[in-house]
């Protein structure tokens, strides 16, 4: 009898210490908002965001620039058998092909650009020789700063047409933590003549169609300075995330076409999204970032790939 009342005198106790910790103003047992919840309520008063984009950095040596397709049919083997072993199943492309481009990054010496949350590029599309094709696209991004100046400071071209969109960049940071990097851009389409040379370009030339550049500081006859690699990429399929199809890609940065590779990078991305409404599908692909890419391609990812926080620029400025 004495046990059966000491029995229920727990109970009472367990009972009423339940009670008291689901009181309000004790917080510290109840779970905090997700990463997700952040990131709507800091973003979603400043603008649409439209999708997100996942990034790692693998090692350059897995890489062969004379082989470029069977390399990335390797790759893809690998993280088909780690999908595999984590429940997931990738749908591979019966088009996919490797396409050629180069890009060049403007900025200053000191990279001003960058330093007032400002990214220029351009990209040319090549032929299977290396000859350009006719075409550039013009590209300018809001990286690196608030979200309010991110997804607040217009893009909107002048006298050309443009794409507009802004999304999140998940990366894992140094503490196995997901982070996300938030960006916006522009894309124009153009080419010399309507951008004119952009060997050593003045910041008028970009600054005429995106006039948000002014908002760097810098004057416009501010002369920049590129940095242009050769890239090797292909669409090689996808995955569903809570039924929405990411596509999945691997890029290669050379020097020259045929060189040692500088970077090699896996990212799988969704488009056209109101990134505010889609919780289920931003955990979906953080489950798999973070099983299948992460934990199970950890034997190829580039060495301290943590500091790459899924800018390759980054990564290739902070090696100069």
């Amino acid at each position: 009898m004495r046990k059966i009342m000491l029995a229920c005198a727990a109970c009472v106790l367990l009972s009423a210490m339940s009670a008291l910790f689901a009181l309000p103003g004790l917080p510290a047992l109840a779970a905090g908002p997700s990463t997700y919840e952040d990131n709507v309520a800091a973003w979603k008063p400043h603008g649409a965001v439209n999708g997100l984009e996942y990034k790692m950095a693998l090692n350059p040596a897995l890489f062969a620039a004379d082989r470029p397709a069977a390399s990335f049919n390797a790759l893809w083997d690998a993280l088909s058998a780690s999908a595999a072993k984590n429940g997931f199943l990738l749908a591979k492309s019966e088009k996919s092909k490797v396409r050629l481009r180069t890009r060049s990054y403007y900025d200053t010496d000191g990279l001003a650009l960058r330093d007032a949350g400002f990214v220029v590029r351009s990209t040319t599309n090549h032929k299977k020789d290396g000859s350009a094709k006719e075409g550039i696209k013009l590209t300018v991004k809001t990286s690196g700063k608030d979200p309010a100046f991110i997804l607040g400071t217009p893009l909107d071209p002048v006298g050309i047409k443009g794409e507009i969109s802004a999304e999140d960049n998940p990366y894992m940071d140094a503490q196995g933590n997901i982070a996300s990097r938030l960006e916006k851009s522009v894309n124009i389409r153009g080419d010399a003549k309507t951008f004119g040379d952009l060997g050593r370009p003045r910041l008028r030339q970009f600054s005429r169609f995106v006039p948000a550049l002014a908002r760097s500081g810098l004057a416009a006859d501010t002369v920049l300075t590129p940095v242009s690699v050769c890239t090797y990429s292909a669409m090689m399929g996808s995955v569903k995330l809570a039924g929405i199809a990411a596509e999945i890609t691997f890029e290669a940065w050379t020097d020259s076409w045929g060189g040692a590779p500088l970077a090699l990078e896996l990212s799988f991305r969704i488009d056209k999204q109101d990134y505010y409404s889609i919780p289920e599908v931003v955990a979906a692909g953080n489950e798999f970032y973070r099983k299948v890419v992460v934990r199970g391609l950890d034997h190829m990812k580039l060495p301290d790939g943590d500091r790459f926080s899924g800018s390759k620029l980054k990564m290739l400025r902070d090696r100069q």
